[in-house]
């Protein structure tokens, strides 16, 4: 399922995912890997659901609690976002995966800083930053992204 995902097939891919559901097949991986099809597929409130399956049944996993955050973002759950995604840091033990949580978390404070709460630039700054300087670990459009919302951060007040 995860290798048709990787290869741009989704449908395929989620056909897999649920001929297994249907048999009852419950595993946490199995549970990300569905989830990761339906955010692929712009359905993040069922990838939300498929990873708090998995978070129940696989606590503090670095890959699920990240894609919970990343669900919770693309589900306009900035805040919720911001929680899971600064529980999930202290998981990071490589640089890759510290680069990802900074640059995610640092999304969501943007967008609560948009929404309104400037106590939260100098922190989203501060991750930005963070995963710019880490830039050897993402992909080039998240590198550019984060650039993008650090000027914009830095520009528009404060910073």
């Amino acid at each position: 399922g995860q290798a048709l995902t990787m290869a741009g097939n989704s449908e395929r891919a989620l056909q897999i995912y649920e001929s297994l559901q249907a048999q009852g097949f419950e595993d946490p991986l199995f549970h990300l890997g569905l989830g990761m099809v339906y955010l692929e597929m712009g359905d993040p409130e069922l990838a939300l659901d498929e990873f708090n399956k998995a978070n129940r049944l696989k606590r503090n996993d670095f890959d699920i609690m990240l894609a919970l955050g990343v669900a919770l973002l693309n589900t306009n759950q900035p805040g919720d976002a911001y929680v899971q995604l600064s529980d999930t840091l202290p998981l990071a033990q490589i640089d890759p995966q510290t680069a990802h949580v900074l640059y995610y978390r640092g999304l969501a404070l943007k967008i609560i800083v948009e929404n309104g709460d400037e106590s939260s630039r100098q922190a989203a700054i501060r991750d930005l930053n963070g995963a710019i300087d880490l830039a050897d670990f993402l992909r080039p459009d998240l590198v550019e992204n984060a650039r993008a919302m650090l000027e914009e951060l830095q520009g528009s007040g404060g910073g």
